[in-house]
């Protein structure tokens, strides 16, 4: 985010969910690091509800990083929400994203690849990345997904 900042005027919108989705708009880079600094996971999953936030009628980009166990999310409604939603977007081509498969968990390769494939089978498979824990734990968050912002 401090990046993106220092290279343009970009306020960031930030939702975070469990059960209830918190939304957090036109936040600094530094707000969204202490957002996330203060964040703690509980209770169960809202991804739906989350995703129909973050991509129903954005003007700006979309950067999408999904950072998930993929247990309790397996609803197939979710891909289709990003489909969905994306598809609508005018400015598709310029936004990514990035799922994220946090810890060795079967269920978490499985879901992030069923929204990948979800979206590819819309023909948007050049926004949507997968990065299993393995690549993440080995080069990074930061190292994961700067290659792909940059494509």
């Amino acid at each position: 985010c401090a990046k993106v900042q220092s290279q343009s005027v970009s306020k960031f919108d930030l939702y975070l969910f469990n059960d209830e989705v918190e939304t957090s708009l036109k936040l600094s880079a530094k707000q969204v690091h202490d957002k996330l600094a203060d964040a703690v996971t509980t209770g169960n999953t809202n991804l739906p509800e989350a995703l129909r936030l973050a991509t129903a009628g954005s003007s700006k980009p979309i950067l999408i990083l999904l950072v998930t166990d993929g247990q309790a999310v397996s609803s197939k409604e979710n891909g289709e929400i990003l489909a969905a939603n994306l598809a609508k977007s005018a400015v598709l081509r310029r936004s990514k994203i990035v799922f994220l498969q946090a810890g060795y968990s079967p269920e978490g390769a499985t879901f992030v690849a069923s929204l990948n494939d979800a979206l590819a089978a819309r023909g948007m498979g050049k926004q949507a990345h997968t990065v299993l824990f393995e690549e993440t734990s080995q080069k990074g968050i930061l190292g994961t997904i700067e290659p792909i912002l940059v494509k």
